[in-house]
């Protein structure tokens, strides 16, 4: 096999890999949100941090109350910002309430079909490279 077909075979299966690995976080984003418990957290800092070439995230501290057992509970994540004391809407797990989530997945249909055009992207370029007439010299 010619080296090129080769090299668009493998370009073909890496293509696919954003699509598998963003239907699979869609998966299991379903299914903590059919598990979780939907409370109210308070937002007890916001630090801002820098990322790569400059860009700009914040940091939150969160504190909330489970709804069963009224135990407090604390956790950060990676959001936009937020001032101490705003309330937001968080989702826990019941059987373990360390594990909560502030994203309901209203991005991941978009980043589904943005993986998708991505590999449709990525399968056309091989499609042209694997039909190239390559003879090597």
């Amino acid at each position: 096999m010619d080296p090129i077909k080769i090299i668009s075979l493998v370009l073909a299966i890496f293509g696919l890999l954003p699509l598998v690995i963003a239907v699979i976080k869609s998966r299991s984003q379903k299914a903590f949100m059919k598990k979780a418990i939907t409370t109210t957290a308070e937002v007890t800092n916001c630090e801002m941090r820098h990322g790569i070439k400059g860009s700009v995230y914040y940091i939150l501290s969160l504190q909330y109350i489970t709804t069963g057992n009224n135990k407090m509970f604390y956790g950060t994540v990676g959001s936009k910002k937020q001032e101490k004391g705003d309330q937001i809407v968080l989702m826990y797990l019941p059987d373990q309430p360390t594990k909560f989530s502030i994203d309901f997945g209203r991005k991941t249909p978009l980043a589904i079909i943005l993986t998708f055009l991505f590999f449709l992207t990525i399968l056309w370029v091989c499609i042209c490279l694997y039909n190239l007439d390559y003879t090597p010299t």
